[in-house]
């Protein structure tokens, strides 16, 4: 999934959404469809004639042949291959969710002295609001074992006598403990460790709380936050002091290493991580290959440069996961250190949306 419970925005309800009329363009004008009649619909509304009595508080409640009819056109969309990312076919389940998870609007044309009929059949179903796709898979050729641990050196003004490197370290929820990890060539990827998971929550609720850079408005609980950074690839970037590796030179792009971290017992994650980001699709189906990342720099490591090594270290561990390109869907204006990361390696700024964040300020 791309995000985990998505909420509407403030002030939204089933109940603001009204049934509304449009005049057809004079090309698609016949002398029986002069107008549609664009209709809200909820998976928690109510049956037609209760909509109608209690003024639509609950919202409108489709039909199970409507949505069936909905499903066998939006699957022969998918067979063409050409405007949706999803591969198709859908099940009924699957384009419920997907389409009236939250807002469904139809649109029925209407003759200049009819309404439109609307079936009075229902059907109850579960609401699933937790992701914006049905499940998305990984890339072609995507595995836990083409990640494998890489050092990059600190920014001189980052680097003490006690860290000059960071060791970024790839996890998978599926992955093996590091004694198993280290016997079998590391085949299934690493596992993370309970401890190591609610550190680094600790850490993103506090980014959360401060509400200028990610757009949930928190805090998260550890399922949440597992599903969110876990769901696919995740990278943590440990420090490293001289005296752990082989002295040598170490490129910019990274030097892949079978130097393991201890990730439990009585590590203190405050002191060793430099920060963490997940990797994942972007979209599904045809567009998997294009992923997207968050990252997080815990505020006490911040202005030393390591958001740029964790970029750089991303330009490795994202093509060697599969994927072909990235989009970054929200990079705030006002996160001003993102920004000149990002343009310092490479990428391009694709536009602006403006009011897209109702980000937090001393007074909200």
């Amino acid at each position: 999934m791309a995000y985990t419970q998505i909420s509407s925005p403030a002030g939204s309800s089933p109940t603001t959404l009204k049934p509304r009329i449009y005049a057809l363009p004079s090309k698609a004008q016949t002398p029986t469809r002069s107008y549609v009649l664009c209709v809200p619909f909820h998976a928690d509304g109510d049956e037609p004639s209760v909509y109608l009595s209690n003024g639509g508080v609950n919202g409108l409640k489709p039909s199970k042949k409507m949505m069936e009819f909905l499903l066998s056109v939006f699957n022969v969309e998918l067979e063409r291959g050409v405007t949706y990312p999803q591969r198709g076919p859908m099940s009924q389940d699957e384009f419920n969710s997907y389409f009236l998870g939250y807002d469904l609007i139809v649109a029925f044309f209407l003759s200049p002295d009819q309404i439109c009929p609307i079936d009075t059949a229902c059907i109850s179903f579960h609401r699933n609001t937790t992701m914006a796709y049905t499940q998305i898979s990984s890339p072609a050729g995507s595995s836990p074992t083409t990640l494998k641990p890489r050092i990059y050196a600190l920014p001189s003004k980052a680097q003490t006598p006690t860290r000059s490197y960071v060791l970024c370290v790839p996890f998978h929820a599926d992955g093996d403990e590091p004694s198993v990890y280290l016997s079998n060539g590391g085949v299934n990827g690493l596992k993370p460790s309970k401890k190591m998971m609610e550190f680094l929550l600790s850490v993103f609720n506090v980014e959360l709380e401060r509400g200028v850079t990610y757009p949930q408005r928190g805090p998260m609980s550890q399922d949440e936050f597992n599903s969110y950074f876990l769901g696919y690839d995740l990278i943590v970037a440990f420090f490293l002091s001289p005296d752990q590796i082989s002295p040598s030179h170490i490129p910019i792009t990274g030097q892949e290493s079978d130097l393991i971290i201890s990730v439990d017992g009585d590590v203190d994650f405050h002191q060793s991580v430099a920060g963490f980001y997940y990797i994942k699709p972007n979209y599904p189906g045809r567009s998997s290959h294009n992923c997207n990342a968050g990252f997080v720099v815990p505020p006490h490591n911040r202005g030393y440069g390591l958001g740029g090594v964790l970029g750089q270290s991303f330009l490795h561990f994202a093509p060697t996961a599969g994927y072909k390109s990235s989009v970054f869907n929200l990079v705030y204006v006002n996160n001003q250190a993102s920004v000149r990361i990002w343009e310092r390696l490479g990428f391009l700024k694709v536009g602006v949306l403006p009011k897209a964040g109702l980000l937090r300020t001393e007074d909200s």
